[in-house]
């Protein structure tokens, strides 16, 4: 029943947000979440046409805009807003619309890419190619700093994927290599590489040690660590050890035994003498170790002085693979390196023994206590690999003799 003198009112807002009687939503002008005029989905873009404000279309997006139709049947000028049968100077007909000419990127304007020879907006940058969509090698955004990346086009839409930077992890600037110029690294978040960081000339990059003094970096970009200084003097091709305080020939990190011929001649002397005098010539050269005399005597045998290894020269020359090889008759190379590097192969110098070439005992100046005319040591030669252990006897009073000394440690 109606009531006389009286209105119904309804809040607009409730009626617009009402279902309609297909299903479809009529919108909310408060809500603003569908349009309720043409001019609120226009674009700007002549060449787009003119967008309608339809919500219940079957046609109209989230906003309830609907999309013209391209208003020109072969060219359109959108910066002119006017058809056109060819497109002016300085523009490229790209898909029905002339678009700024360009040779790079650098041509277009902000979110603008520059393909086919065209400048394009992103989200149709990867679209404007002759075939339609671009293939995955067109780069739609160019990198825009060291720690960004440039897109490419994934052969699937027409808009440029989204702008992605370098992670963390990549270096954006080489350096040194080490504690003077350290590589930079990209953020993860800017596109711009950090500033480079030199340390300073008092910046200690390779500490003092008992092999030489601490180096400092130059404070220049790009300069490595200066090369150590080794105050140390090592013979031939040993290198001082920080470690041990003392010079080691070695491969892989591993020390490689010694041995040497001694620098001068040396009187006969007892077993522990002559020890004694192969430990003072290898610390005199600043060798590392535990040197013995190879030497025969009544209480043992030379080759039972030596471990089973391969043995070296000074120089880096192996002589022998192991100690079986050794006492072999032969070895690899002379043993003619002194433990100052001196090279004796040249001439027969002669190197007391007391041993055959097995490296069992022979002569030996009686357990080597006397230098007598009389007795007799076994001797070899710095200039033979067959003689090296054994040549011939030699009386004990001849002074001219040295020692082998080898490594046992």
């Amino acid at each position: 029943m109606a009531l006389a003198g009286c209105s119904l009112l309804l809040d607009p807002s409730e009626y617009l947000s009402s279902e309609s009687s297909d299903g479809g939503s009529m919108g909310s002008v408060d809500s603003g979440s569908s349009c309720v005029a043409d001019s609120e989905c226009s674009d700007g873009q002549f060449c787009n046409g003119a967008e309608s404000c339809d919500p219940k279309a079957a046609g109209a997006d989230a906003f309830g805009c609907v999309a013209a139709t391209a208003p020109c049947p072969v060219l359109c000028d959108d910066a002119a807003d006017q058809c056109v049968s060819t497109c002016p100077t300085g523009t490229v007909a790209i898909h029905g619309q002339c678009r700024r000419s360009c040779l790079s990127f650098d041509d277009c304007g902000v979110d603008q890419a520059c393909v086919e020879g065209g400048c394009l907006p992103l989200d149709e940058a990867c679209g404007g190619c002759a075939g339609g969509l671009c293939p995955t090698t067109t780069v739609c955004r160019p990198a825009a700093g060291e720690c960004d990346l440039a897109e490419f086009c994934d052969g699937l839409s027409t808009a440029c994927p989204s702008d992605a930077v370098a992670s963390a992890s990549t270096t954006c600037r080489s350096g040194s290599g080490d504690v003077c110029d350290p590589d930079e690294l990209c953020d993860g978040v800017g596109k711009s590489c950090p500033a480079d960081s030199v340390a300073s000339d008092t910046e200690v990059c390779r500490p003092a040690d008992a092999c030489g003094p601490a180096e400092l970096c130059t404070g220049v970009a790009l300069a490595p660590c200066p090369d150590d200084v080794v105050t140390v003097s090592c013979p031939g091709a040993t290198s001082c050890d920080a470690a041990t305080m003392g010079c080691q020939l070695s491969s892989g990190g591993q020390p490689l035994p010694l041995i040497f011929v001694t620098s001068t001649s040396i009187a006969a002397l007892p077993l522990a003498e002559s020890d004694a005098e192969c430990q003072a010539r290898a610390d005199a050269a600043n060798l590392d170790g535990t040197f013995v005399a190879l030497l025969s005597s009544a209480t043992v045998d030379a080759k039972d002085r030596v471990a089973d290894r391969a043995y070296y020269r000074v120089d880096g020359v192996e002589v022998a693979t192991s100690a079986a090889d050794l006492f072999d008759g032969s070895v690899a190379a002379t043993v003619s390196r002194t433990e100052l590097n001196g090279d004796l192969s040249a001439s027969a110098y002669s190197v007391r023994t007391g041993s055959n070439k097995t490296g069992t005992r022979a002569y030996d100046c009686e357990d080597w206590t006397t230098t007598a005319g009389t007795a007799s040591m076994s001797t070899g030669l710095t200039n033979g690999t067959t003689t090296w252990l054994y040549v011939g006897n030699t009386p004990c009073n001849f002074g001219g003799s040295r020692l082998y000394c080898i490594q046992t440690d």
